[in-house]
Formats: structure tokens, C-alpha cells, sequence
């Protein structure tokens, strides 16, 4: 289980909780797996109703499969994959996030939809780096431009 905290969390959310408040598990699928959120909100709270909040999770959900997903042939990532050497994408602000991220840890571990059963060897590395890699990305954050 992955549990996903916001960066901060600001004490005065917290005295206005009632105990009385009502508990709400929503939940679905998205990218080969499943979600949860678990929420608790005073009757009546503007903003709590769990339909908006579902439908604004799924949404959200929706969006990162559109940019980042590897098996979804339609999204910007598939496309870019697909985009003739030397283009340029400009990439939204997630995908331009993650892309930084990536490449601050660049290195290629078998992640996907075909798992491996151990990690490569360094002349397996050296081989696939020659020809492909992180390395042969050109990423301007500045303007989140991906080549």
C-alpha cells in the first residue's frame, strides 16, 4: 500500500474536524491498478460532496494516462515516441515534471509492462546506451520542450 500525503499539511484543517464527521472510501482503477482515498467531512462542508471528489480523481487520473501512459497509443508520450528524430514536443507541466525528475536519476531498470528477472549487466548497459538511452534526449525545462 502507498499512502500520498500532500507536502504540508496546515494544523487549522484539523480543528474544525468533528468526530462526528462523515467517513467516505472512494475508489477505482487507473493504469493496471487500483486507487483509494479514505476522507472524512462534516455534513453539509462546501467541496466535500464525494461524487465531485471522485469525479475530479478520476479526471486527474485520466490527464496522467493521456500524457505519461506507455500502453494508451494515443497519449503525448506514445506520440513523442513515435515523433521523427529531431522533433520538438512540448511537453504540460506534469509530463515536463517528470521528465526532470527522470532524468536527474536516469537509468533504465526494466520498468514496464514485461518485468525482468534481474538487473541488466554492465556490458548489457553499455550496449543499450550506445543506441537509445536518456542520454539521447534533448529536455529544455525552461520551456518544457522534449526531443
Amino acid at each position: 500500500m502507498r499512502v500520498a500525503l500532500p507536502p504540508t499539511i496546515d494544523a487549522a484543517a484539523f480543528a474544525a474536524h468533528h468526530p462526528s464527521a462523515a467517513v467516505f472510501d472512494l475508489h477505482g482503477e487507473t493504469m493496471g491498478t487500483s486507487w483509494s482515498v479514505r476522507f472524512a467531512a462534516p455534513a453539509g462542508a462546501a467541496g466535500a460532496d464525494p461524487s465531485l471528489i471522485r469525479s475530479a480523481i478520476v479526471a486527474r487520473l485520466a490527464r496522467l494516462v493521456a500524457e505519461m501512459s506507455h500502453w494508451a497509443k494515443d497519449s503525448l508520450l506514445c506520440r513523442f515516441n513515435r515523433s521523427a528524430p529531431d522533433t520538438w514536443t512540448t511537453l504540460p507541466p506534469d509530463f515536463a515534471h517528470v521528465m526532470t525528475r527522470g532524468l536527474a536519476i536516469a537509468d533504465a531498470w526494466g520498468f514496464g509492462p514485461v518485468p525482468i528477472a534481474c538487473p541488466p549487466s554492465t556490458a548489457e548497459i553499455e550496449t543499450a546506451r550506445a543506441t537509445s538511452g536518456w542520454s539521447q534526449l534533448a529536455f529544455a525545462p525552461g520551456g518544457a520542450h522534449l526531443r
